[in-house]
């Protein structure tokens, strides 16, 4: 997984088709030495996948790549261990991807759930801090629970609905079916989308309205109302443009963002 990790971060940053010394040099900044073969392999399974297909791949489809090994496809019997619960969370606060990799071959019995005294999971805490490498290694984990609530009822999709700087890991999520896109928080105008709206998040609200997953339209009406009441301009024309032809609006957005299909 590290030089997939280390390929999906090489084309977030903006290349489409990272070389072998471009994914070695990420791989060296974490203290990995890359072997030239691997990485190769790599190139070439991936050559011509748009990377948000990649990130939002389950596990089943990268083993059909031939470039997933590191977790059973069943779920795995969990053993508690504070220290190395710590030490996972450590890592995955700081990003250190291969130190959350080593950890998780090490221990394939981790709690991967488990909460700090707030009610974080390492899913919440890797979104929070916009860790998309690790958030798609979370992703991949056969025990992994995608809507787990803190303690104020935040999900980690809910969580990163407001920022830009977390539109990595939305993506991620929303293109993972088992993510409760409308989980309400605590009234209907702190759903998703109208967090979304009223935060004037425009990336994200492409990306959702691109993927096509189903949500309740009452929720899309509150959302342009939360755009109104905040002025945000841009995202009212996005939401009207959407409601005069859901299709085409898709279609066109699925282009623009490069989501093959």
């Amino acid at each position: 997984m590290k030089y997939i990790a280390a390929y999906i971060l090489a084309t977030l940053g903006g290349n489409k088709s990272p070389s072998v010394e471009e994914i070695k040099r990420i791989l060296s900044s974490v203290g990995v030495e890359g072997d030239n073969a691997s990485i190769e392999a790599v190139i070439s399974g991936l050559k011509g996948e748009e990377v948000d297909g990649i990130v939002a791949a389950d596990s089943a489809r990268l083993a059909s790549l031939g470039l997933l090994n590191t977790f059973s496809q069943e779920e795995l019997i969990v053993i508690r261990d504070e220290e190395i619960e710590r030490a996972f969370y450590r890592a995955v606060r700081d990003g250190d991807v291969e130190a959350v990799k080593e950890i998780l071959r090490g221990n394939p019995g981790l709690e991967i759930n488990f909460r700090t005294g707030n009610g974080i999971t390492a899913l919440h805490c890797a979104c929070s801090n916009h860790h998309d490498a690790v958030v798609s290694i979370l992703l991949a984990h056969p025990n992994i629970e995608v809507n787990s609530m803190d303690k104020v009822g935040s999900t980690p999709f809910m969580q990163n609905c407001r920022s830009e700087k977390s539109l990595g890991c939305l993506r991620l999520l929303l293109m993972d079916s088992r993510v409760d896109l409308d989980r309400q928080y605590y009234d209907t105008y702190n759903r998703p989308l109208c967090k979304i709206a009223a935060s004037g998040n425009l990336g994200a609200l492409k990306w959702w309205l691109a993927i096509g997953r189903e949500f309740v339209k009452a929720t899309i009406r509150d959302a342009h109302r939360q755009a109104q009441y905040q002025k945000k301009v841009d995202v009212i024309a996005l939401i009207e443009r959407f409601e005069e032809n859901p299709e085409m609006m898709r279609s066109e957005l699925r282009s623009e963002l490069g989501i093959a299909g």
